[in-house]
């Protein structure tokens, strides 16, 4: 568990390598209702968008356990679209979306994860009809 709050601590600093450098290299992420799941570089690409296009990102914590190797956690994750996101220009509207991950680790290092949420709930809330 605090591998995975590490990772969340750097991600919430803005800090998107740092955050990744809990990974290993061919990590792959599972989002539910996506058929092909995020590459490192994916998910590298996607946290990029979300700090440039969200101010004062950051993941809460809500909920994290774990044990043999998976940790999960429950997460909101907050912020102000300030900038283009996907596209969508800036809105100044506040974000709140609520997802839950388990993380699988060998050693130190994450090497995949699965995410369980409503993936529109961000494009919702920017006023995109989904």
């Amino acid at each position: 568990m605090a591998l995975t709050l590490a990772a969340v601590a750097a991600l919430n600093l803005g800090d998107v390598e740092g955050y990744l450098s809990f990974f290993s290299a061919g990590a792959l992420r599972w989002v539910a209702g996506v058929e092909q799941p995020f590459t490192k570089d994916d998910i590298r690409e996607q946290l990029v968008a979300l700090a440039i296009g969200l101010e004062s990102l950051v993941l809460e914590e809500q909920l994290i356990f774990g044990s043999d190797g998976h940790v999960f956690a429950r997460w909101i994750m907050r912020g102000k679209h300030v900038g283009p996101l996907y596209g969508i220009p800036a809105t100044g509207r506040a974000i709140e979306v609520e997802s839950v991950e388990v993380y699988a680790f060998e050693g130190p290092t994450i090497t995949a994860s699965q995410v369980y949420g409503d993936p529109m709930s961000l494009l919702r809330q920017v006023g995109v009809s989904v």
